[in-house]
């Protein structure tokens, strides 16, 4: 008992101790997707009338509670790097990935944390299922789209495990650093997918889907609110 004991606290020491080596950040948000293109259009509130409150709730705070931190398979060729920090205490793996040539010569990068769970309440999940070239190839991946009247955003991925057991979480985009708080860019909406590059483009089924998910999500809504 006493051996086991020891390589307990032996343990919780070295763990401490790696906490304790990792950068401190000093804030660390949730983003839109980086490269998609600005896009001009009518706004539903006059210029600089949208407020925290109106904007996209995921991005506003990433509760570190929600952050995931145990280890999972990544795809080999397109994971750049996995680096990790603290915040707030906790420990905050964030995955570096590249988008891979064959679907995007450009190789676009982006930054993730996985969390467990987000504030669902302006989120619309575009289901896609797709379980070819998944950032973590144990899971199929769905895209996240956030509304608010600075316009709807790309703001990450639902991973769901193919073989059904499991959890699935959400990867989303993030920006951190120190000393300084990002500024989002405000954007107009122009229907749901179409101020929307993943990458590229858009593509015109992708926008349908999105538009119709929407559309039968209010119709629930609607509903609900009439009985």
């Amino acid at each position: 008992r006493t051996m086991g004991r020891q390589v307990v606290v032996g343990c919780l020491l070295l763990a401490l101790l790696a906490l304790a080596s990792c950068k401190e950040l000093d804030y660390l948000q949730a983003v839109e997707n980086p490269h998609i293109r600005d896009r001009k259009g009518s706004s539903t509130q006059e210029e600089g009338q949208c407020t925290a409150a109106d904007s996209c709730p995921v991005s506003q705070f990433v509760n570190p509670a929600n952050i995931l931190s145990g280890h999972i398979d990544a795809q080999p060729d397109t994971l750049v790097d996995i680096k990790i920090f603290k915040y707030m205490g906790v420990q905050v793996p964030i995955y570096y990935f590249k988008q891979p040539d064959r679907l995007n010569p450009d190789q676009l990068p982006f930054r993730l944390i996985r969390v467990s769970t987000i504030d669902l309440s302006s989120v619309v999940t575009i289901p896609h299922k797709m379980g070819h070239d998944s950032w973590f190839p144990a899971y199929y991946w769905d895209i996240l789209v956030c509304g608010g009247c600075d316009g709807w955003r790309h703001i990450g991925w639902k991973f769901s495990p193919k073989n059904g057991a499991g959890e699935a979480f959400y990867a989303l985009i993030v920006d951190y650093g120190e000393g300084k708080q990002r500024q989002a860019d405000p954007s107009h909406p122009e229907g749901v997918l179409e101020a929307l590059t993943v990458g590229v483009r858009a593509p015109a089924w992708l926008i349908a889907l999105a538009t119709a998910t929407v559309h039968a999500q209010m119709q629930g809504v609607g509903s609900s609110t009439s009985m």
